[in-house]
């Protein structure tokens, strides 16, 4: 399945655009394009960490997140009005390659590089960092659109050396850039956000390591000793997906060693008799997606949304506010898909909650579509995403702050209207900042106020956008069947059983049969063939990689 990236204008990655196109988007945003029938539709606050390089120089696992070091890192972040115009560029084969959204505002990029010291994503830590030499920073500002003359005045240098007096200087700007976006032109628009299909490589593919940390578990192994030996012995295994299945099976700390319930529940999974498989209810699951997956799906996508409801502006809606959490931990590959600041990576948070006005419907459903019914609506999603977490660590809006503050993961957020340009919205939104329990209540008194303003809108005077649709999925899946049904099928193959017999064992315990043929098919096992003695060995190797 493939997934929407987004690459912010001013964080290209320029290896991944053929040259006439990076230098179309260069030209665009110098100069802007002329969109006189466009209209600006959303605002969008985010502030991210891009390109984040951390080396692995830890004293026995990356689970420690404040025993590793960051080598150089990206932050930016954006205050913009998003508009309709969106331009697509695909390949021969109709296959949409990257989308263009236009739009006006304003952002800042830090770039941090030589990093010789511990350090996050704040800023007051990073321009410290600078001024104690242990660091380069430097930082760059870009308007996207035209400069009110009430605005020029607070307008620093735009590009130099990031330290805290140019920071403040920064956020005295970008305070004055709320209060005035409402003034900016939109006859010129921007590429302010470029967004980059690419096919996911989840790490639930990663079946030798499942396999490596499940046995590891089944033995009663510390997760620390266990990271110590598959480094001693120089394994290809990885850190992030031995500290999930660890969680996965309820170990909660790295020197505890696993319980006789864990035990015994890890031994199970190896057989086949252990998952967290779930039922799909009737009425099937909501999955969120923003204008980003709407606006770039391919043609024959199996999960398109219906058409707006011809009576939206007639038909009352309901208000709700709702949270709701995406995690490769446990969520389907649509679900990660369907959003921009999701991960397929284990230990990768999206927590969300959203305040809108809306109607469903499943009228005029497109030809194909798998979609039973969508949600359309207006009103705002915050999004916060919490990457790099040191195991053990509890996620939830409550800790938040204290998880930023205390250096036990990367936190990065977005908040952004669904069909609403509002600028007196923009006015309530948080300029760049340091995440730390003080200003994350902050956020929270943001969001609320928000709230108030949302309830006293009429949804009618506004373009609702599709922002859920509801599928035939269980609200959390397995991420570890694929590794659980291979393994399986190596088993059987130790034994030398036939291919129809490793399936039928697989439909008995529920387990996908695809990942059982391409073990078979990747040991050159053919039709239904009884595996040969050289089959076996194979097998045997593959399930003892460990143990040279």
């Amino acid at each position: 399945m493939k997934k929407a990236e987004s690459l912010s204008a001013d964080l290209l990655i320029t290896e991944s655009l053929s040259s006439s196109l990076f230098q179309e988007i260069a030209n665009e945003l110098e100069t802007g394009v002329a969109a006189p029938d466009a209209k600006l539709v959303e605002f969008k606050v985010e502030q991210k960490i891009t390109n984040l390089d951390a080396s692995a120089e830890f004293n026995f696992g990356g689970f420690v997140n404040s025993n590793s070091k960051v080598n150089s890192m990206n932050t930016n972040y954006t205050a913009a009005l998003l508009s309709d115009k969106y331009q697509t560029i695909t390949n021969a084969d109709g296959e949409v390659l990257i989308l263009k959204r236009y739009g006006i505002g304003f952002s800042l990029m830090l770039e941090v590089k030589d990093v010789e010291t511990k350090i996050n994503a704040n800023y007051g830590v990073v321009a410290a960092a600078g001024a104690l030499n242990l660091s380069k920073v430097g930082y760059k500002i870009s308007v996207y659109g035209v400069l009110s003359p009430q605005l020029v005045q607070y307008l620093p240098k735009q590009e130099g050396d990031f330290t805290n007096e140019v920071f403040g200087q920064i956020q005295t700007f970008f305070e004055k850039a709320k209060e005035h976006i409402g003034d900016m032109s939109n006859s010129s628009l921007y590429p302010i956000e470029v967004i980059k299909s690419s096919q996911m490589k989840p790490e639930k593919d990663n079946i030798k390591s499942i396999y490596f940390a499940a046995k590891a578990v089944a033995s009663g192994e510390r997760l620390a000793d266990c990271i110590k030996r598959y480094q001693s012995k120089n394994l290809a295994v990885d850190d992030n997906v031995v500290q999930f299945i660890y969680d996965y099976f309820g170990v909660k700390d790295a020197y505890v060693t696993p319980g006789v319930t864990q035990k015994q529940n890890a031994a199970k999974w190896l057989a086949g008799q252990y998952n967290k498989i779930e039922r799909t209810p009737l009425e099937g699951s909501w999955v969120e997606i923003d204008s980003s997956y709407v606006n770039s799906i391919d043609q024959d996508s199996e999960y398109k949304p219906h058409p707006v409801p011809a009576d939206w502006a007639t038909v009352g809606k309901v208000l709700e506010d709702e949270a709701f959490e995406v995690s490769a931990n446990y969520s389907s590959e649509i679900k990660i898909a369907a959003m921009l600041n999701t991960s397929s990576k284990f230990n990768t948070y999206t927590l969300g909650r959203r305040i809108v006005h809306y109607l469903d419907t499943s009228d005029n459903a497109p030809a194909g579509s798998k979609v039973m019914e969508t949600r359309y609506g207006v009103g705002i999603r915050v999004l916060l995403k919490i990457s790099g977490v040191e195991f053990g660590t509890e996620i939830s809006f409550a800790n938040i702050g204290a998880i930023a503050e205390l250096n036990l993961g990367n936190v990065e957020y977005e908040i952004s209207g669904i069909g609403i340009n509002d600028v007196e919205l923009v006015k309530l939104l948080p300029v760049p900042q340091d995440i730390n329990q003080n200003t994350f209540n902050e956020i929270n008194k943001t969001i609320e106020d928000l709230k108030t303003k949302i309830s006293e809108l009429d949804p009618a005077d506004f373009e609702p956008q599709a922002l859920r649709i509801r599928v035939e999925e269980p609200e959390k899946v397995d991420p570890t069947l694929k590794a659980q049904a291979a393994v399986l099928a190596y088993r059987n193959i130790v034994e030398k059983e036939r291919l129809n017999e490793t399936l039928s064992k697989a439909k008995a315990l529920g387990l996908p049969e695809e990942p059982i043929k391409e073990v078979y098919k990747e040991l050159d096992i053919e039709g239904n063939d009884r595996p040969r003695r050289s089959d076996k060995l194979e097998a045997r190797d593959w399930l003892e990689f460990d143990e040279e």
